[in-house]
């Protein structure tokens, strides 16, 4: 066989191969779609359940949920980072898996620009600073005044060492000149159920986890993290009306793994935004203190980067560290 011969028939063999591993985007889904989260319960569960029946209506096949707990969400983002980027396995991603943990943990196996297609913002909360109610503030700066009159420290409670709750409450240091001192729980129940009981002062708590106890008056909300004040408690101060300029929320969104195809894109993104415009998915968002968010890709890609550098800044400043 001629050397002219053996190369035509390996570039044949290479078109081939290329041709054979192209996902069949024309196709596309024919079969179900997985959203994988970081934990089996929760928020992040819960809009991703939402979700997975209104786009199972729009895009015509099963829309099935796992959850890959583990590292603070770093489980998740692996596995859906490294899978097949054809439009099977999505990731429901709560903003901190991206743009906190990236920083937080010295090797994750991802890397939250590269690895990723973004597909959309899909929820917000806020997050709120609430106290037992024996703490004799009802506003910001009553509470800074008592903080720092205090003989000894007031405590503040967060579901573990780097999460957004306790980066919260370094930040809400800096900006308001407390001191309040850090306690790191395993869950999220655990640091509220402490704070109703009055072992810790207040926590930085989202929505979600704490609105029940602020209904029932086990707990007082002082301020919401978000810019503007929530529908959801609103009788609760924004953050910034006192301390201008500080605004964090909690946000969720769904992304595909890194290269996967435009025209699949296209259908994920048309899923999601129909079902962010269904009345039923409203409706559920609402019965879980959620709000609906909506973005382009392009737009959850900036964001991403934005607090990425934000967070990231924060959590090298001050040291700070996983459990």
């Amino acid at each position: 066989m001629t050397p002219l011969r053996c190369l035509a028939i390996a570039a044949l063999c290479a078109l081939a191969a290329s041709v054979q591993a192209q996902p069949d985007t024309a196709g596309y889904p024919n079969r179900p779609i997985t959203i994988v989260t970081p934990t089996t319960g929760g928020a992040a569960d819960a809009v991703a359940r939402t979700l997975s029946a209104s786009m199972s209506k729009s895009l015509g096949v099963g829309v099935v949920v796992a959850s890959r707990p583990g590292a603070g969400g770093n489980v998740a983002s692996e596995s859906v980072a490294h899978a097949a980027p054809d439009g099977y396995t999505l990731l429901l991603a709560l903003g901190s898996m991206l743009t906190v943990n990236p920083a937080l943990y010295a090797k994750p196996n991802f890397n939250p620009v590269s690895d990723f297609s973004p597909i959309g913002l899909v929820a917000t909360t806020p997050y709120v600073l609430a106290v037992n109610p024996t703490v004799p503030a009802k506003n910001v700066r009553e509470l800074v005044a008592h903080a720092n009159a205090a003989r000894d420290p007031l405590f503040y409670s967060s579901p573990g060492n780097g999460t957004p709750n306790h980066i919260l409450g370094v930040l809400f240091n800096t900006a308001a000149g407390t001191k309040l001192q850090h306690v790191p729980y395993k869950t999220t129940g655990a640091a509220t159920t402490d704070v109703i009981s009055g072992q810790v002062s207040m926590t930085f708590g989202s929505m979600p986890s704490v609105l029940p106890f602020l209904r029932s008056g086990q707990l007082r909300g002082i301020a919401v993290s978000t810019a503007q004040r929530s529908a959801f408690a609103p009788g609760v101060p924004a953050m910034s009306e006192t301390l201008p300029g500080f605004a964090f929320d909690a946000w969720y969104a769904l992304l595909a793994p890194a290269r996967t195809p435009k025209p699949v894109m296209d259908k994920l993104v048309g899923a999601v935004e129909q079902a962010l415009k269904d009345k039923e998915v409203r409706a559920a968002y609402a019965q879980q203190n959620l709000d609906v968010a909506t973005g382009t890709p392009a737009e959850l890609s900036a964001l991403i980067g934005q607090d990425l550098a934000r967070w990231t800044a924060v959590i090298k400043s001050n040291d700070i560290k996983p459990d």
